[in-house]
């Protein structure tokens, strides 16, 4: 996030390099960051003359360095966007005689241009892939721009960006409900946005936004909803296990995407029933979870629900499940209720019995 807002002040005070790559895990703020240099320099009636996006995978290298040093008549810098760009990445192994900072290079007119590009000129490279800082291509862009890393900004960082951007939309959150949220989206900010803004629309007469409301908009998300159906198989209700089952695969969820949260889930829960046996504390239990702390606050709480044994158990019915679903050995739908009904009910499975 410092980084964005560094760069965000950089480019309102005019303060704008002639090359930059925008690279990292955290799409939302790599597409802000885009944006906010359209605005400076690409805005207007005249905007989309001063401004020309290449993908990388579909065009020569001639023609990003063309249209870099392409003169603007209608402002006094051009915005260049190259998208999906390999002149960062390693290319494998090297060959003999051949430095490792060689790897990944692309053509050397580019080499060229980036050691002297043209000032009149914004040139960005964008790319969600991991690139190779020791590359030349890299090295050279740092040196006459800004190589600039976006990764996925830790959780108090995140709330206190989401708590941010209700102010901004007029709305206040509970402290309970801020940490609901961000821990069912954790990894994706434009999701998190997006929730944030369908939130504040959710009751205008209203200020502050709730816990009961934050559940009721997350209501039809799979992640949110396996952590009831795990609760229910836990308690061994199995009724409600196979409702809320059959709820989420009702939203179009993946048989196998299902089996697999299902699997996590129970995995979670077996390393923090072992660790407890150990002797761990809900602290120490939550660190070595390495989450927030409302979900594994969950799994802590549905570790008592189970032994050992009927995790493993449960784990190895996920297996054979999942060989089925493979495999085409029925209906992927009543293959998954089989799976509750048995592990809620703690029976084993033999499919190829």
């Amino acid at each position: 996030m410092k980084v964005y807002q560094a760069l965000v002040n950089n480019i309102e005070r005019g303060m704008i390099a002639p090359v930059y790559l925008f690279y990292g895990s955290e799409s939302y703020l790599r597409e802000k960051s885009v944006a906010a240099l359209k605005k400076h320099l690409a805005s207007g009636d005249m905007g989309q003359f001063n401004l020309s996006i290449i993908d990388a995978a579909q065009a020569r290298t001639e023609e990003i360095i063309d249209a870099a040093n392409t003169v603007s008549f209608f402002a006094e810098r051009r915005l260049v966007i190259v998208e999906n760009p390999t002149y960062f990445k390693s290319m494998g192994k090297k060959t003999e005689g051949e430095d490792e900072e060689e790897q990944g290079d692309g053509d050397i007119n580019l080499l060229n241009y980036l050691q002297e590009p043209n000032p009149g000129t914004c040139l960005v490279f964008v790319t969600g892939d991991s690139v190779n800082s020791r590359t030349k291509a890299f090295k050279a862009v740092s040196k006459t721009g800004q190589a600039l890393e976006f990764k996925h900004i830790k959780r108090r960082e995140l709330e206190d960006w989401a708590k941010d951007r209700f102010r901004r939309l007029g709305k206040k959150i509970d402290a309970q409900a801020l940490q609901y949220l961000v821990a069912l989206n954790p990894e994706d900010m434009g999701i998190l946005c997006g929730e944030i803004e369908k939130l504040s629309l959710l009751d205008l007469r209203q200020e502050r936004v709730s816990i009961e409301q934050v559940k009721l908009a997350a209501s039809a998300s799979a992640e949110a909803s396996i952590f009831d159906l795990v609760d229910f198989i836990g308690e061994k209700r199995s009724t409600l296990a196979l409702e809320k089952l059959r709820e989420i695969m009702g939203q179009g969820e993946l048989p196998l995407r299902m089996l697999a949260m299902i699997s996590r889930q129970l995995r979670l829960i077996l390393v923090v029933k072992s660790l407890t046996e150990e002797g761990y504390s809900q602290e120490d239990l939550v660190r070595a979870l390495g989450m927030h702390p409302y979900p594994a606050g969950k799994i802590i709480g549905q570790a008592r629900n189970f032994s050992v044994e009927q995790l493993e158990q449960a784990l190895e019915i996920c297996l054979e499940i999942d060989l089925a679903l493979k495999t085409s050995k029925g209906s992927p739908a009543l293959l998954l209720e089989l799976a509750v009904v048995c592990i809620g009910r703690g029976l084993s499975l033999n499919l190829s019995a």
